[in-house]
C-alpha cells in the first residue's frame, strides 16, 4: 500500500475479503459516549450507580476522482459508477466493516484506532464531470452474548413483563363499515343520491336498526347540517359512543363546509345499477383506504393482564415503561407510573380511574409524555356503563402522532377531498 492510502475499510462481499483504499480524504470524525444510569429512591433523591457504553458512530468524506488512482477496490481502480453501486449494496444489505484512517506518509504501521463492526446507514454523493465527493456515516453494531440463568418463575419478587395486543385505530375504536352509512344518508340529504339507490345500499349494507339510527337518530336529534356541525361531538356521540361520534361529527362537518360552497366533486348517484354501484363503491373504497391510513398515526395497545404487570413500548425513537400497580390496601386503588429508559421517572398517575374515559376524551395537554409531537396516553376503552375502573384489560395504551383534538379535522379532511372540489 506504501504511501497510497490515507483510509482504508474492509468488509466481505459474496464470502470474498476486499478491501477499500482512499488517497484522497478530507476528514474523518468518531463519535464515543457512555451513558450513566439514574434511579429514583424513596426519598426522592437519585441514585448513579452504574453506567454503559453507546454505540459508536463514524463518517468518512473524501473525493474520487476518474483520472487519478484515489480509490483502490482490492488492487484494482474502480469506475465512479462502480464505487456507487457497491457502497450502496453495503449499505442496504448491512455489511459490516471496518475503517481505520492512517498518517500521511507514514505508512501502514502509523495508523489510528481500527474501528471495527461498522454498519453504513447513510451516504451523501456529489456528483462533478469526472469526479464523485462522498461522506459515508456509519454506526457500530454491538453484540451480545446471550446467558441462561437459573430463574424461579414462580417468585413473588420476578417483575410481570406483560405482552399487549395491537389493535387497529380504524376497527378499535370504530368501525368503518359504521362510518359508510354516514357518508351515504348526507349524500342524501344533499340530493347527490336518488331514493333509489338510498334504499338499496340500505337494504343491503345494515340490519334494521342502524337504519334507524342513521336515519332517525342522527338526523332527527339535529336538525340539518348546520346545527350539526355547530353542536359539536355531543350530539351524535350519545347515540353512537364517543368514537363513532368522533367521526360522524367530522364527516358532517366537512360536508357542512363544502354545502355552503355547492362545489361538489362527485356526480349524482342514480339508479341502483351496477355501473353506480361500481361507482359508489371506488369512492367508499377510497375514503377508507385513507381512513386506514390514521393506523400509521394512532397505535393502540389493549392491556391483556390484571395483575400488577409492566409494560414496555417503543415511543418515538427509545423505550418506554409503563408499570401499573394494585395497593396493598385499597383494592380501588391502581397506579400507574411512566419510566424511561434510564428508568427514571416521567409521570406518575396515583388511581387509573383518573383516565380519560374513552378516545374522545383525549387531549395533548393531559398526555402522559410528549415527544416530537407524539404523545402517550393511557384510557379506559371498557363499557361506559361498567364499574369495573379498575379491571386493567379494559384499559388501552395510545400513542399518537397527531393531537387527539386534530382528528376530527383530519377525517373531516379525508372526506372533503373525495367528495368535494
Amino acid at each position: 500500500m506504501e504511501n497510497f492510502a490515507y483510509a482504508c475499510l474492509t468488509c466481505t462481499i459474496d464470502n470474498n475479503p476486499t478491501s477499500f483504499y482512499f488517497s484522497s480524504v478530507e476528514d474523518t470524525s468518531i463519535d464515543a459516549s457512555a451513558t450513566v444510569c439514574k434511579h429514583p429512591l424513596i426519598t426522592g433523591d437519585y441514585v448513579k450507580d452504574h453506567m454503559y457504553r453507546d454505540a459508536d458512530s463514524a463518517s468518512l468524506s473524501g473525493i474520487i476522482t476518474s483520472s487519478e488512482k484515489s480509490v483502490k477496490e482490492n488492487e484494482i481502480v474502480p469506475t465512479l459508477r462502480r464505487v456507487e453501486e457497491i457502497f450502496e449494496r453495503i449499505k442496504d444489505e448491512g455489511i459490516t466493516c471496518s475503517l481505520v484512517k492512517f498518517v500521511p506518509n507514514k505508512g501502514e504501521n502509523d495508523s489510528f484506532k481500527i474501528r471495527n463492526n461498522l454498519v453504513l446507514n447513510n451516504i451523501h454523493w456529489d456528483e462533478g464531470v469526472n469526479t464523485l465527493k462522498f461522506r459515508f456515516s456509519f454506526e457500530e453494531v454491538m453484540f451480545s452474548e446471550s446467558v441462561q440463568l437459573d430463574v424461579d418463575i414462580d417468585d413473588e419478587l420476578m417483575p410481570n413483563i406483560a405482552e399487549v395486543t395491537e389493535k387497529t385505530f380504524t376497527e378499535s375504536l370504530f368501525k368503518i363499515s359504521e362510518v359508510k352509512p354516514v357518508i351515504v344518508n348526507y349524500l342524501a340529504e344533499e340530493g347527490l343520491v336518488t331514493k333509489d339507490f338510498y334504499d338499496h345500499f340500505f337494504s343491503l349494507n345494515m340490519d334494521q336498526n342502524w337504519r334507524e339510527w342513521v336515519t332517525g337518530g342522527v338526523t332527527g336529534a339535529v336538525a340539518g347540517l348546520t346545527v350539526l356541525a355547530a353542536t359539536g361531538v355531543g350530539a351524535v356521540a350519545i347515540a353512537a359512543g364517543a368514537a363513532v361520534g368522533v367521526i360522524c361529527y367530522a364527516i358532517c362537518k366537512g360536508i357542512h363546509g363544502a354545502v355552503v360552497n355547492n362545489k361538489f366533486k362527485v356526480n349524482k348517484f342514480d339508479k341502483w345499477s351496477d355501473g353506480e354501484k361500481k361507482r359508489f363503491e371506488e369512492l367508499l373504497k377510497s375514503i377508507e383506504n385513507e381512513l386506514n391510513q390514521l393506523n400509521n398515526v394512532v397505535r393502540i395497545y389493549q392491556l391483556t393482564d390484571n395483575n400488577d404487570q409492566q409494560v414496555v413500548l417503543t415511543f418515538v425513537d427509545e423505550y418506554v415503561t409503563m408499570k401499573f400497580m394494585k395497593s396493598n390496601t385499597d383494592v380501588n386503588t391502581v397506579r400507574c407510573e411512566v419510566l424511561d429508559k434510564n428508568e427514571s421517572l416521567i409521570k406518575s398517575v396515583s388511581n387509573i380511574s383518573n383516565f380519560p374515559n374513552n378516545f374522545a376524551d383525549l387531549k395533548s395537554s393531559s398526555a402522559l409524555y410528549t415527544k416530537n409531537d407524539t404523545y402517550l396516553f393511557c384510557a379506559y376503552l371498557g363499557a361506559q356503563s361498567s364499574k369495573e375502573r379498575q379491571t386493567l384489560t379494559n384499559y388501552a395504551i395510545v400513542i399518537s402522532s397527531i393531537k387527539p383534538e386534530n382528528i376530527g379535522s383530519a377525517i373531516s379532511q379525508i372526506v372533503r377531498q373525495y367528495i368535494f372540489k
